[in-house]
């Protein structure tokens, strides 16, 4: 059986104690068992993850597995090592990743400290997404005229940040 553990960092964090929570269908059926956390702060860009992360900042709440377990106060190097994290992913807020600028020098100093502390685990970014019809007006405050063109402009920020 295949294990991983994923730190989803927009973090999300997963590894293997999983509690029967199947991250996507085809880990099921590849009998892959999966566990993830997710160091979460809503609507977060990495330059206040950057700055949570300089200060030490307890400003997280760690959910595993899904909301099964929710522990408040969390700083981002608690949650680093926790586990033996597999995978660590950063993700930009949705709105910044349409510039590249937002994400530099931010995510290359999260990465080292997420590869200083987890130096085994693989980083991935976890791109974000166009926004649905019911967010056409924050859109078009942002500059795009609709979702293929944030989806668009985000992911090729995205690859420039690879």
């Amino acid at each position: 059986m295949l294990t991983a553990e994923y730190l989803l960092k927009g973090l999300i964090f997963i590894c293997p104690r999983a509690k029967d929570f199947p991250l996507s269908s085809s880990s099921t059926a590849a009998g892959e068992e999966l566990y993830y956390a997710n160091l979460y702060i809503g609507g977060c860009s990495l330059i206040r993850h950057h700055m949570n992360m300089k200060r030490d900042l307890k400003d997280y709440t760690l959910v595993i597995c899904a909301g099964e377990e929710r522990y408040p106060d969390y700083t981002i190097k608690e949650a680093l090592m926790r586990e033996k994290w597999d995978v660590i992913t950063f993700q930009e807020h949705s709105l910044r990743s349409l510039e590249i600028c937002h994400f530099e020098p931010y995510l290359s100093e999260l990465i080292a400290y997420a590869r200083e502390l987890c130096p085994s685990a693989k980083i991935a970014l976890h791109q974000s997404w166009g926004y649905g019809e019911t967010r056409m007006h924050t859109m078009k405050s942002a500059g795009v005229a609709s979702i293929e063109e944030m989806f668009d402009k985000a992911e090729g920020n995205y690859l420039l940040a690879l």
